[in-house]
């Protein structure tokens, strides 16, 4: 936990409030309205793009809920609860993953005795011991809603809850439904889901007591209770679309804006926020359509979320980074005052308690104040709190024998799920050359930052290692060329492929790239990979194999003194990734083991390996990070939550990524023999 580093951005991931207006198109969509050769690589363009997968950034806090000013608490997309009892310090917030993978939505504290959050999956999560120093949570089914949209969209996903009291509790979901508990926190605690709004996303609720409950959704309906557990007769839906984004001419308005959050203090006061940055209030909020008003507060754009303590003090966030204060919420736009808080992060979520508002950002960070309506706000720093947030022992480190490391709520996990996988390419990097046949694409730092490039050369499967390599490029500071075709090892012996293809392949990686590393001196280090199946297989081909990796490197130019062969990965089945869908379907636990294939069934020797065991020259050495996808028996298509594989042979984006920091300790222990 530190304090923000400038310019750090928010991942691709944006949070559940900025998520709604991706889920609005998506209804919509659906359903309709409601380089020149030898040239030196450092000085090529144009510039490269990185892509961080989100596992590895800080999380995305996705609401916050204070009973007091001593206490919040706050959740994220990774399962995960954070609670504090001195929110302005960052030191003071305590994480803990309560939900496994699934995202977790919203929270809703009424004391430091009861806390209720609702995840993606129309789980509920309940701590009836929050403030405690390890407190307990238990994760529930809640929302089993099904509806005319199941077939096409197959989701009981919980958007919001509040819980005025101990006694009560109401959530609701994407699909127009409230899923209420008169015993949230009781052994056994029943929940009951009815149908207030249609098949509409309702996006926020607050209940000021068991006698009015008020949500909102994207249609930019109001809809109020009473009495909410009275049923769905007891509901009351009002229209207030024609209000929202009809007001002021703010550049870039959206007209039938949607309402994404609400906060009802009282029986007489709710304020609303939307998608154009208006404030939409009442003081009757169950007075019908007539009884609301709209006010354009937020030119910058998207308010996400509100929160009211009392009558007299508001505040909501935006994707900007800023917060709207007043001291009279229904008293229009003149009495909202906002203040730019976070440069670097959209804010997703704020509670307010007695005088203190605590707000969560989209990259894991906090900020408070204890007079948020004081000239200036009197806002803290933006503090990280949540940077932990990645999945702990996810991927390669699963299998880490060093540093041993378990995380039982990934027993069920596969991300990505093997349809997203297949068609996920592997890790980007830039064209900036083309050879005769070859392309030279370039990843790792820019060219004015490197301290050193080097290349990477082989076929599919050293594509595949790009993006591990990425992560050891980016630690050490290196620009990294790669020169890689499906099909072309870099090899000067047999090939699988005939024909016209094997003579592309023979002057593309015996000709192109030697020439072009004659032309490129300052590169010293080259990694190479390559498929076992790109060469003849079997113990009478082998000779040959191990002789044509010899003679290919022996043609390198004796500028290149380090050549680091990465071994090739095992082999999965075809039926390998079906057996992994079937789990996830059925939600059993231990994919990875289910669908393992025995390690000598898997695993073949690797000629490269033997190549570079009858070379004494110094010149090559092995990387063999097996024991990352492999034990003594197995060889696992999901380690530690990742999926490994994107087909029976290569490995995914996402996996790859993870074996980043163990190829690059391999790395640093072989430069430390070179020297």
């Amino acid at each position: 936990m530190h304090a923000r580093r400038p310019g750090l951005a928010a991942g691709p991931s944006r949070g559940r409030g900025y998520a709604l207006i991706a889920v609005l198109f998506a209804a919509l969509a659906l359903f309709g309205s409601p380089g020149r050769a030898g040239a030196q690589v450092p000085e090529l363009s144009p510039p490269l793009i990185h892509v961080q997968p989100a596992y590895g950034d800080p999380a995305n806090l996705h609401a916050v809920s204070c009973t007091s000013a001593a206490f919040c608490v706050a959740v994220d997309h990774d399962g995960n609860a954070l609670t504090s009892t001195d929110p302005a310090s960052g030191h003071s917030w305590s994480a803990a993953n309560v939900d496994g993978i699934e995202d977790l939505t919203s929270v809703s504290c009424p004391s430091a005795r009861l806390c209720v959050a609702t995840d993606a999956a129309g789980d509920v999560i309940v701590s009836r011991q929050p403030s405690a120093r390890a407190p307990k949570w238990i994760v529930r089914h809640a929302d089993d809603a099904t509806s005319d949209l199941t077939a096409v969209y197959p989701s009981d996903f919980l958007t919001s809850v509040s819980c005025p009291s101990t006694a009560l509790c109401v959530a609701v979901d994407d699909r127009g439904n409230v899923v209420e508990s008169t015993d949230p926190g009781g052994s056994a605690p029943a929940w009951v889901t009815i149908n207030v709004d249609g098949a509409n996303y309702l996006s926020g609720v607050s209940c000021a007591s068991a006698s009015l409950c008020t949500a909102v959704d994207l249609a930019g309906n109001a809809v109020v209770s009473t009495n909410p557990t009275g049923g769905p007769a007891a509901w009351q839906v009002f229209s207030l679309e024609g209000m929202l984004g009809a007001l002021g001419s703010f550049p870039g308005r959206l007209t039938g804006a949607f309402l994404s959050g609400i906060s009802c203090p009282s029986q007489s006061l709710c304020v609303a926020v939307d998608s154009s940055g208006d404030i939409v209030s009442s003081t009757d909020p169950a007075g019908g359509s007539s009884a609301w008003t709209a006010s354009p507060a937020d030119g910058a754009g998207l308010l996400g979320a509100v929160s009211c303590a009392s009558l007299s003090l508001c505040a909501a966030v935006d994707e900007h980074g800023n917060i709207l204060v007043s001291t009279s919420p229904a008293g229009g736009a003149q009495a909202w005052h906002s203040t730019r808080v976070d440069e670097t992060s959209p804010l997703d979520s704020v509670s307010c308690a007695a005088t203190r508002c605590v707000a969560v950002d989209l990259n894991g960070g906090v900020t408070s104040s204890a007079g948020p309506a004081a000239a200036g706000g009197g806002w803290g720093p933006v503090v990280d709190v949540d940077r932990e947030g990645s999945l702990a022992c996810f991927g390669a480190s699963a299998m880490d024998t060093v540093n041993p490391c378990h995380n039982p709520a990934l027993s069920s996990a596969v991300i990505p799920v093997p349809g997203e996988a297949q068609i996920t390419p592997n890790a980007p990097c830039t064209v900036v050359e083309k050879l005769d046949i070859a392309e030279v694409c370039a990843f790792g730092v820019p060219p004015a930052a490197a301290t050193a490039t080097v290349a990477l050369l082989g076929d599919s499967h050293a594509q595949h290692w790009r993006a591990a390599l990425e992560v050891v490029a980016q630690a050490k500071g290196w620009q990294a060329a790669s020169v890689t075709q499906s099909g072309c090892p870099f090899s000067a012996g047999p090939l699988t492929i005939t024909g016209q293809a094997r003579k592309y392949c023979r002057r593309m990686m015996l000709r192109d790239v030697v020439d072009w590393l004659r032309s490129q001196p300052q590169i010293t280090t080259v990694f190479v990979s390559e498929s076992q199946l790109s060469v003849p297989q079997g113990p009478g081909t082998r000779a040959a194999d191990v002789a044509g990796y010899i003679k290919a490197w022996e043609a390198l130019p004796p500028s290149v003194k380090h050549i680091i062969v990465i071994r090739d990965t095992p082999r999965m089945r075809g039926s390998t990734l079906p057996c992994v869908e079937a789990q996830v379907e059925s939600r059993r636990p231990h994919p990875g083991t289910a669908c393992a294939v025995p390690r000598d069934q898997a695993l073949e020797p690797d000629p490269a390996v033997i190549a570079a065991s009858e070379v004494h020259t110094g010149r090559v050495s092995v990387i063999d990070l097996t024991s990352f996808i492999c034990d003594s028996r197995l060889c696992y298509p999901v380690v530690g939550g990742a999926l490994a594989y994107k087909d029976f042979q290569h490995l995914s984006e996402v996996f790859s990524t993870t074996l980043g920091p163990f190829l690059l300790k391999a790395v640093d222990q072989l430069m430390t023999r070179w020297h």
